[in-house]
């Protein structure tokens, strides 16, 4: 006898005898109604241990790879750990091979309560893989997967998709139930419906699977609030419901089955404190606070270099020192179902646009688009990637080069642009997506002295390379100690700036006594600019975000670009500034650190007024006409209009003037 098979049987010796009814097993698991589904590195013992202390009745392992799980015993000791407290529990694993399978369950069958087969895992890898969802095409295996999971002392269990079909998922279910399933969690989206495909779940067709079967069946999809699964029960009739990622509500809300939405550092805390407890790796304990940290972006950037869990409790800690200011009332109130009110810093999942994807024609785009590349693949001999790619480069509306190739896949082939907008941007308004900058303002500058920030920027706004309108303010006033300047389109400006007054009203109101402070105001537009460029719909601005701290009268200088890309510092530039004048605010910045100086406001307004000089001599846009802000902690003002004179008198010298 191998291994695995002595201590198969040794388990049959000493534990109970399997219950044959599936009902009898549900019984005696505790007839769960709220179900931490299997997460890829996400579902692991401290996050189930969170999960449980709040709710949750039953709680499934990662999907573990029953062939690494057999064969590595790091991968085992890393992927599945667990504890008394941890039950009732269900190992999920995936494999398409029957005897691997049996083995790498046998390992686990002494410390769960059943083996679940994933049948339902739709991304890429499980494809090359051929497990997870990709198995419904070979149904003859998975009936025999489950059948040698069977063998096993403990119940076999699975999760699966749905298909586009109702008759056919019916059809799936009652094969899977035949074969000795006892009991089943179906997730009521397509193997398609993944990523920004996603969609919404389709209950009713869960509905109907439950109708025809006579196991239990959990529900999984759109369980994004508490409200929601009293609902799904009542429109499934399913015995569960199942809720997992950040889209769903566990992974962006544990407490979601006590009906709370607590600020984001409270589960952090709480986790990180277990982690410490029962340890696991650094990357699954990022991976859980980046689903917190969503709307603060600088944080991000100091979680992903945290190394231990000592790095990572700071930066959740940072987080919480943010809001030391608010109420405890207003931090304490309930999210309403309306996400686009719901304060940014509560537990909430986040929503994608409802689209219908299993429409003829959107199915007959996919198709020809393949054929097309393939075909253009065999003609110009480059892989199907490389063509893809030059197609999304394409979207754009130009005709360019693949990367790495002299290769020219033009536009007109075939109406990619179009069908591409449709597909993976299925809005209204695709076509009216501003493709460039139309009246644009130019640099805007800033400097850090000893008690606050100077910020200036020039009152004209230029469309194209012409002159269009002077006199325009590109400063503005926040609160009493932030300022912001954004260089870029005007417009778009305009429609942010609504945003900010919007939301500076709300924090203002009776209900909550706080404002912006410089720190998450930077945050909050580095959020906003990132979202929009994720949409591949920017705002065509860059934006500095000065002011002091409160309380510390910490000055703070920041800046964020189009991309969301942002950074603090002690001097920024932008546009043609961050290369004509950038050097100059350094030079000055360590000339004053050299003679053992600070840099007052005076000097900083002026080292500020000689950059606007430059400015107005070598960027065309530029001009001379300028507004000076200074934030200090005892005042925050934009001290109106200055101006400069520019030196034209070597201006003949310069080859090409007129």
């Amino acid at each position: 006898l191998n291994k695995c098979e002595i201590l198969y049987f040794d388990f049959l010796i000493f534990t109970f005898i399997m219950p044959e009814d599936p009902w009898e097993f549900y019984k005696r698991i505790g007839q769960p109604k709220f179900v931490v589904a299997p997460m890829v590195e996400q579902s692991e013992l401290p996050w189930r241990l969170l999960s449980r202390r709040h709710g949750a009745q039953l709680c499934y392992t990662p999907m573990l790879h029953a062939g690494n799980f057999l064969t590595d015993e790091q991968y085992r000791k890393t992927h599945f750990t667990t504890c008394p407290e941890d039950r009732p529990l269900i190992a999920q694993f995936c494999a398409n091979e029957p005897e691997t399978l049996f083995n790498a369950a046998a390992l686990v069958a002494n410390q769960c309560d059943a083996i679940d087969i994933n049948l339902g895992c739709p991304q890429t890898i499980a494809r090359r893989g051929k497990y997870g969802a990709y198995l419904q095409d070979d149904w003859d295996l998975v009936s025999s997967l489950i059948k040698s999971a069977c063998r096993l002392p403990i119940p076999v269990t699975c999760k699966i998709r749905i298909f586009p079909e109702v008759r056919r998922t019916v059809e799936y279910a009652q094969m899977i139930q035949a074969s000795g399933c006892m009991l089943l969690a179906v997730h009521g989206r397509t193997r398609e419906q993944k990523g920004r495909n996603c969609g919404l779940a389709d209950w009713n067709h869960i509905a109907t699977v439950k109708s025809a079967l006579q196991i239990p069946v959990f529900a999984n999809g759109n369980i994004r609030y508490f409200n929601d699964i009293d609902r799904c029960l009542k429109c499934t009739g399913a015995d569960g419901v199942m809720c997992a990622g950040v889209k769903q509500g566990n992974l962006s809300n544990p407490y979601l089955f006590e009906n709370r939405q607590a600020p984001v550092w409270e589960p952090c805390l709480e986790y990180l404190n277990l982690v410490k407890e029962y340890p696991c790796p650094i990357s699954f304990v990022r991976a859980h606070l980046f689903k917190f940290f969503y709307h603060y972006l600088d944080l991000c950037e100091n979680l992903h270099k945290c190394t231990d869990l000592d790095e990572a409790v700071s930066v959740v800690q940072h987080l919480k020192s943010r809001f030391s200011e608010i109420s405890e009332e207003w931090l304490g109130q309930s999210l309403t179902e309306d996400a686009d009110l719901a304060p940014f810093w509560q537990c909430q999942p986040r929503s994608r646009t409802s689209v219908s994807f299993q429409t003829s024609e959107w199915i007959e785009k996919r198709k020809n688009r393949k054929e097309f590349i393939v075909r253009q693949a065999n003609e110009l001999g480059i892989s199907k990637h490389q063509v893809g790619c030059c197609l999304i480069l394409n979207n754009f509306g130009k005709n360019k080069m693949c990367c790495n190739t002299h290769i020219f896949i033009s536009l007109t082939s075939y109406p990619f642009e179009k069908m591409i907008a449709e597909t993976f941007f299925p809005d209204d308004n695709a076509s009216l997506r501003a493709s460039e900058p139309v009246c644009t303002g130019a640099s805007v500058i800033a400097l850090m002295f000893d008690q606050g920030v100077v910020i200036a920027a020039d009152t004209k706004l230029s469309y194209g390379r012409f002159s269009r309108y002077k006199g325009v303010s590109r400063l503005m006033r926040v609160n009493n100690n932030t300022i912001i300047g954004v260089s870029g389109d005007y417009a778009d400006y305009q429609y942010l700036q609504g945003i900010i007054n919007s939301r500076q009203i709300g924090m203002n109101s009776s209900q909550m006594r706080g404002q912006f402070t410089p720190a998450s105001m930077h945050t909050f537009l580095t959020s906003v600019l990132y979202a929009r460029r994720s949409k591949l719909n920017p705002l065509w601005n860059s934006y500095v975000v000065c002011g002091v701290t409160e309380g510390t009268k910490t000055p703070y200088l920041g800046t964020v670009n189009l991309f969301g890309v942002s950074y603090t510092n002690n001097f920024v530039a932008t546009g043609l500034g961050s290369y004509l004048v950038q050097h100059y605010l350094e030079k000055k910045l360590e000339d004053c650190e050299k003679e053992g100086m600070k840099l007052n406001e005076a000097d900083a307004a002026l080292a500020l007024r000689n950059c606007i000089e430059i400015l107005y001599q070598r960027d065309c846009l530029a001009y001379n006409e300028y507004e000076l802000g200074v934030v200090t902690a005892d005042n925050c003002v934009i001290t109106g209009k200055h101006t400069v004179s520019g030196k034209w008198d070597h201006a003949g010298l310069i080859t090409g003037y007129e």
